[in-house]
């Protein structure tokens, strides 16, 4: 597509066009973020955090725009399902000292769908820095146009814009003061060809491990991408400990995620198989949702004995792991 020598975004008309198509419920997203106001406390936190999880279920390269508006009545009727919620955790890491004293905390989101998801992302970005709660904000996007709807930079710098400019006095007024913080450097889009790359998580680069264990408090990981490749994309069973099992991780993690793929963990024992004699797709449907945390003391690396990520298309079912001496997290098949 000639990305590098043009920017052109050959799914640009199906994002933009799915945002303005449904700007009824964009207004209602933003102003349901700004409802909150910017006093710092837990109840706006757990609010804030129910807003951005179910903002993952608007992802066009799954579901039509017909889809999403129906998904989204949905989650405005409490049909939608909250399986595993760490919300307590995210406020307590969030009232801890700073890594960086003088700087103040910091938050990593890992973006995943544009539309009414970045609208979600950036409702949530705008109280956290309007709280004064968090200094800065960094988005990683993806760095060239992925698959339909990922968000990019550009998509985000158009949102804002978009927001500035609803008819809703509350939508524009975050609309303008994230453009605010977007000059000043509190809000700060990067993006990393890591995050579009076959590769587990615990294979990040050593400059973005790095950065991300001295510099970042919390990493916000949104979506089934970056949920598959915290797992590798193995299938293990569903009460494994999502904290045991993501403890490579360098820094606090929290995943928000609504549930469109076959791998899941960090449930309750016995949960998925009651969930699974209900309903057969609850998995795949986009219903069902978790916000996990991880943060223990983590582990120097990760050994995988198995078929390396990224060779077939198949799932790699049976896994297990155990933590080895000198601190290496084993994963292998059964």
């Amino acid at each position: 597509t000639n990305y590098w020598q043009s920017n052109h975004d050959i799914f640009d008309f199906e994002k933009t066009t799915g945002l303005v198509t449904m700007e009824n419920a964009a207004t209602r997203i933003v102003e349901a973020g700004a409802r909150a106001g910017n006093e710092w406390k837990e109840s706006s936190l757990s609010s804030l955090l129910m807003l951005d999880l179910w903002g993952n279920q608007a992802d066009s390269s799954l579901f039509t725009i017909e889809d999403q508006q129906q998904i989204k009545e949905a989650s405005e009727q409490s049909q939608n399902k909250l399986i595993c919620d760490d919300s307590a955790k995210v406020w307590e890491i969030l009232n801890r000292e700073p890594k960086r004293r003088e700087s103040g905390r910091k938050v990593v989101f890992f973006n995943d769908n544009a539309g009414l998801e970045i609208l979600s992302d950036l409702s949530f970005a705008h109280y956290l820095l309007s709280s004064k709660a968090v200094e800065k904000v960094e988005f990683k996007l993806k760095p060239y146009p992925f698959f339909v709807s990922d968000a990019l930079a550009a998509d985000v710098e158009k949102t804002i814009k978009f927001m500035s400019r609803m008819d809703s006095e509350p939508s524009a007024a975050v609309g303008k003061e994230l453009q605010g913080y977007l000059s000043a450097g509190q809000l700060v889009l990067t993006s990393d060809l890591f995050l579009t790359s076959g590769r587990p998580m615990w294979e990040m680069p050593d400059q973005l491990r790095s950065e991300l264990e001295t510099a970042a408090d919390l990493v916000i990981v949104k979506g089934d991408l970056m949920y598959r490749k915290l797992l590798g994309d193995y299938v293990f069973n569903p009460a494994t400990p999502f904290q045991d099992l993501i403890s490579y991780f360098p820094c606090p993690v929290a995943s928000l995620r609504t549930m469109k793929s076959p791998v899941a963990v960090g449930l309750e024992d016995g949960l998925a198989e009651t969930i699974a004699g209900q309903e057969k797709d609850w998995l795949t449907s986009g219903k069902y949702g978790t916000v996990q945390v991880s943060d223990p003391p983590p582990v120097l690396g990760v050994k995988s004995y198995a078929t390396p990520y990224g060779n077939d298309d198949r799932m790699k079912e049976g896994a297990e792991y155990e933590k080895e001496k000198g601190g290496v997290l084993i994963v292998t098949l059964s």
